[in-house]
């Protein structure tokens, strides 16, 4: 049996000109979930990544807390793993949300700058998104994005015996990894993902070739330092 530690990364840098990079915040989550894992004598066997630097700058920061002095994990990178394209998505699906739904006008100006009116728009992104009725030319459909991170999980699943792997990715991935362990739908699996919060700790069993879940969305190492504006979904 393999099991597999699937983090969602620190929170990124929501409204600026690169999202793709941890947030101070984002730093310190990551530094406490390293610390937490290490306490509890959790060791990787195998480290792996997405290539975004949000995903790769939480494993360096959770592994060098992890290991201190002493040599970590090998790490590995997956593109498998990589988040879907939200900014295609949306630049593809937006002019027709805004067409069909004209309210949406109103709190377009504010997207980047609150998160509750961002999350408004972009949900119905995404169930546009799965849905496969709407063309998004230039982006990865969401069957696509399916296939690519099941591949992934596998082939991590596969790739040590009896062994733990740590992978650091986004929320998607999650999403698909419940969808993938559970028999969620498409709706369900994209919906259970607006709960993940950053560096959220979610595990999987792989035994006679099918996932099963033994943890979802574990803040257990944010939770403990009673410091509420840890808690972040983005």
């Amino acid at each position: 049996m393999s099991t597999l530690w699937i983090i969602r990364h620190g929170q990124a840098s929501f409204g600026d000109a690169n999202y793709d990079k941890l947030s101070d915040l984002g730093q310190t989550q990551s530094r406490i979930l390293g610390c937490y894992l290490r306490k509890a004598g959790v060791v990787f066997d195998l480290a792996m990544t997405g290539d975004m630097r949000r995903q790769t700058e939480t494993a360096e920061l959770v592994l060098a807390e992890m290991s201190g002095d002493a040599q970590g994990p090998a790490t590995v990178s997956d593109p498998a793993f990589n988040e879907y394209d939200h900014h295609g998505i949306i630049t593809a699906l937006l002019p027709g949300l805004m067409e069909d739904e004209p309210e949406m006008h109103e709190i377009l100006p504010n997207i980047f700058k609150d998160n509750r009116e961002f999350q408004k728009m972009f949900g119905k992104i995404v169930d546009r998104w799965i849905s496969g009725n709407y063309a998004t030319p230039g982006t990865e459909p969401f069957r696509d994005y399916v296939r690519r991170v099941e591949a992934g999980l596998i082939r991590a699943a596969e790739s040590v015996e009896d062994k733990t792997v740590g992978i650091f990715t986004s929320g998607g991935v999650v999403c698909v990894a419940m969808k993938t362990a559970l028999g969620l739908s498409d709706a369900e699996a994209m919906r259970l993902g607006w709960w993940v919060k950053n560096t959220a700790v979610t595990v999987l069993d792989w035994r006679k070739g099918r996932f099963n879940l033994t943890g979802f969305n574990n803040l257990s190492h944010l939770e403990m330092e009673g410091r509420p504006e840890l808690l972040t979904y983005r």
